[in-house]
């Protein structure tokens, strides 16, 4: 706004200097026109004809410079003074300029306010030749008539002697002849304060104001800037008055509007729970709201700008300005935690956040910024954090302790096998046999059960190394199938292993850890099927291998998906007793795969089979020759920016 009202003000500037320049060339004598800069507008020809001067040298060029070396030209300027600061309207002086020839040529000058910028008018005219008195009157009025703002001149009574055009739209009097009717009789509404201003002008003073309130005689309201200046004859008498006026009722308008706007903002502002807050565009904090009473160190300069630093906490202090002055420079949002000293004593921890508001053209003019209490939050953030090390410190205790125990039931329970086993074959009573099997049975599932809680807990303990080799990989499925092939054709199903073209032979990959995974997978699909088949499958997937493990058996339920791959959760409760089971395999396949760096998941329908699936990184032996070329001892990689250590070793499955 301030760029349009500073660019609408030069174009005005720039008609007055054309409308002015056009007035002046009409005037026979010697006349100079120069603003508030002392620097020269316009010269009329007379002027530069008289003083033998181009234009050039006279215009734009400060008029004490053409003027130097007159007799009584400090007098002069001390007249122009007197104009300029409005202590006088008109005045006039007696000089002498320089002749050629070494002589003196006497002038009269005539020294004229003649807007409301505060341009001067020098009139020269020759003492010695001694032509008619020059009629400022007249050059007065025929400056007003063709101005380009808000003038009128009136003569003693108040009647018009001549308008311009822009009072006249600014009042809305037409185009009708206003020459010599009252004032007062086009305006009867005007006020009887304006009435006594006129009334001082025409005694000599000059008047102004700022703004002024004018209630039209249809009830609408304009305000007004106005000046007031006398005008002087020949005679140097008063002859009326000159009425300068602007109507600045939309600018009024805008002040009003935007009061308003900003003490509703400030009540807003006041009722908002945080500290709100406003800065220039330089940075400096020019507004808070209520909340800044709750702060112990803030402090407001004369010039209205706030002091924030002694608010935070010396540790944060450097940080916090840093973060802002980065935020003043890049033209971001600005946002950081730190601690604010209350009137209590006290340090809490605050977000504060600001975001810059910008101008059409999207330059920063000012910041918009709030500061919120987070301490409860911090708080509890550190509680949580404890409760999460306390935790996890618990749950390593527990797998140790699972370990150890299993460890300890294991060892034991072989022994019991081993005695077993050898009753079975030295005891062949027919009524002895189907408690020893049974026996057996039992033992071997507690056995089992034993080591599924002995590996979940180490792999809940991180304690599960992954120790990968180059793999013939057809060799590792197909030993985990052959394993599962008679529990399968006990039950008359059709188990069969499938391994896409694309996918290498040979890969590298912890084989035992890969057959535990589709043993797990494998013996889940036998024991839940009754009756069709169950695939094994291995397909590439981009830079991963996909394996899948696929039944017909009675599928599960969407909601009960949830309770897969968690710890001693088993989907139905009926197929547990039927078939057993800790509920601890498919976590225990969660685990590995994502110590393998793969994920696992399941695709199932209730009553359309299941198909469980994980992938693991495809990586082979070229891969990691290509990464970084054979070592001494070893094969070293390089996956995902961490080595790992590739390395033969002898197992069922190791490419030979």
């Amino acid at each position: 706004m301030a760029a349009a009202e500073k660019a609408s003000k030069s174009m005005a500037d720039d008609r007055c200097i054309q409308f002015g320049a056009e007035l002046v060339e009409a005037i026979s004598q010697p006349v100079l026109v120069f603003g508030k800069d002392l620097r020269v507008q316009i010269a009329n020809d007379a002027f530069c004809t008289h003083f033998r001067l181009k234009k050039e040298e006279v215009v734009g060029h400060p008029v004490r410079e053409l003027l130097d070396g007159w007799v009584h030209s400090a007098a002069l300027f001390s007249v122009v003074d007197k104009v300029r600061t409005a202590e006088k309207d008109f005045s006039s002086v007696d000089v002498q300029h320089p002749e050629a020839s070494g002589g003196w040529c006497g002038f009269r000058v005539a020294v004229r306010k003649v807007d409301v910028s505060g341009a001067v008018a020098l009139v020269f005219e020759s003492i010695s030749r001694r032509p008619p008195v020059f009629d400022s009157e007249e050059l007065l009025r025929l400056f007003i008539e063709h101005a380009p703002f808000a003038m009128a001149m009136f003569d003693r009574d108040m009647r018009y002697l001549c308008a311009s055009n822009r009072w006249r739209s600014d009042y809305k009097t037409g185009q009708k002849e206003i020459r010599g009717v009252s004032h007062y009789e086009i305006f009867p509404e005007i006020p009887a304060r304006w009435r006594e201003a006129h009334r001082r002008g025409l005694n000599g003073e000059i008047l102004s104001a700022e703004a002024d309130r004018f209630v039209r005689q249809d009830g609408s309201v304009q305000w007004v800037r106005w000046e007031i200046h006398p005008w002087r004859n020949a005679k140097g008498e008063v002859g009326g008055i000159v009425l300068f006026t602007e109507d600045i009722t939309d600018r009024k308008k805008t002040e009003e509007a935007l009061r308003e706007s900003e003490e509703n903002f400030r009540e807003l502002a006041d009722a908002m729970p945080q500290l709100v807050w406003t800065a220039d565009a330089q940075g400096a904090v020019n507004y808070y709201n209520s909340r800044a009473q709750e702060f112990d160190g803030f402090s407001r300069g004369k010039d209205g700008v706030w002091t924030w630093a002694p608010v935070l906490h010396p540790e944060d202090v450097q940080p916090t300005v840093e973060a802002w002055r980065a935020a003043l420079h890049s033209g971001t949002t600005y946002q950081i935690e730190h601690r604010a000293k209350r009137v209590d004593g006290e340090f809490v921890w605050y977000l504060s956040r600001a975001k810059p508001i910008r101008d059409q053209e999207g330059h920063i003019t000012k910041w918009f910024g709030t500061t919120t209490d987070i301490d409860e939050l911090k708080r509890t953030e550190k509680s949580l954090e404890e409760a999460r090390h306390n935790a996890e410190k618990a749950n390593r205790t527990k797998s140790e302790f699972l370990a150890n125990m299993s460890h300890e039931i294991r060892t034991p329970l072989s022994v019991f096998l081993m005695a077993l086993d050898h009753l079975q074959q030295v005891d062949h009573e027919p009524e002895h046999a189907s408690f020893l099997k049974m026996a057996d049975q039992s033992a071997r599932r507690l056995r089992a059960l034993i080591t599924d809680i002995l590996d979940f807990s180490r792999i809940e303990a991180r304690q599960v190394s992954i120790e990968e080799s180059s793999v013939n990989l057809r060799a590792c499925v197909e030993n985990a199938v052959d394993l599962l092939l008679p529990r399968a054709h006990e039950k008359h199903l059709s188990l069969q292993s499938c391994i896409d073209s694309a996918v290498p032979r040979t890969v590298i990959l912890d084989p035992d850890r890969l057959g535990q995974v589709l043993v797990n997978l494998i013996g889940n699909a036998v024991k839940f099927t009754d009756r069709g088949e169950v695939d094994v499958s291995v397909q590439t997937e981009g830079d991963h291998l996909r394996f899948s493990v696929r039944d017909t058996g009675p599928g599960i339920a969407r909601n009960a998906r949830s309770l897969l791959f968690r710890s001693f959760s088993q989907v139905d409760g009926a197929l547990t007793r039927k078939h057993g089971g800790t509920g601890l395999g498919l976590a225990i396949c969660k685990g590995l795969v994502e110590l393998m760096g793969g994920e696992i998941g399941i695709e199932s329908e209730s009553g359309s089979g299941s198909t469980f699936f994980f992938t693991l990184p495809l990586r082979t032996p070229e891969m990691c020759d290509q990464a970084v070329g054979q070592e001494k001892g070893g094969l070293s990689l390089a996956v995902e920016g961490l080595p790992v250590s590739c390395w033969r070793r002898m197992n069922p499955w190791s490419e030979t």
